[in-house]
């Protein structure tokens, strides 16, 4: 029981329990008349308290199964989210592939072409150095400079190789391609 002993309650009727544990319980009463003279046999009530239902056999295993299909759910979206990025990164590298090779293709029918011109050719920015983006192995062949010295983010451009009395020329039918958009040819004297 919950208490093991007689609780002494003077002239109160009543009697309070709060917070007891779920189960049955038997209140057991004896009191006495106005003369003290005691009832020993007394009277009994049986009594259940009820356990709220967030402690029942049911809430916990209903909220068992929600916690496994709350995780199952998340588990199995994350499945389908990696699932989803990675056959996205293969879309991504298939078509790299295919764009790498198109690439090589193409560069390698350019190499050829300009392999096979019987003249030279570069390309130059068109920054006031002039700096060279492409330079055509013959080029290099005719001015005997290393291809390095030229290509990148070097000082060096197209206006070191041309003669100083060519220079003017050169760069008046540059600025006129320029501003005409269009293609021009010219030959002019190369300093070695």
């Amino acid at each position: 029981g919950f208490d093991q002993d007689w609780v002494e309650s003077g002239t109160r009727r009543f009697c309070r329990y709060s917070g007891l544990p779920d189960g049955t319980y038997t209140l057991r009463v004896i009191g006495s008349n106005n003369d003290g003279v005691w009832n020993t046999e007394g009277v009994s009530l049986r009594v259940t308290v009820e356990a709220p239902f967030w402690r029942t056999a049911w809430f916990r295993l209903l909220t068992a199964l929600g916690v496994v299909g709350l995780v199952g759910s998340f588990v199995r979206s994350r499945q389908v989210r990696a699932r989803r990025e990675r056959e996205a990164l293969e879309r991504d590298i298939a078509q790299r592939k295919r764009t790498e090779a198109i690439l090589r293709e193409s560069e390698e029918r350019f190499r050829s072409l300009v392999s096979n011109v019987p003249g030279t050719f570069y390309r130059a920015k068109f920054d006031g150095q002039r700096r060279m983006r492409f330079v055509s192995p013959e080029f290099v062949r005719l001015s005997g400079i290393p291809v390095e010295q030229f290509l990148g983010d070097t000082t060096r451009g197209f206006e070191t190789l041309v003669h100083p009395e060519d220079e003017p020329g050169v760069t008046r039918a540059i600025a006129e391609a320029v501003a005409k958009r269009t293609a021009f040819a010219i030959e002019y004297r190369l300093v070695r």
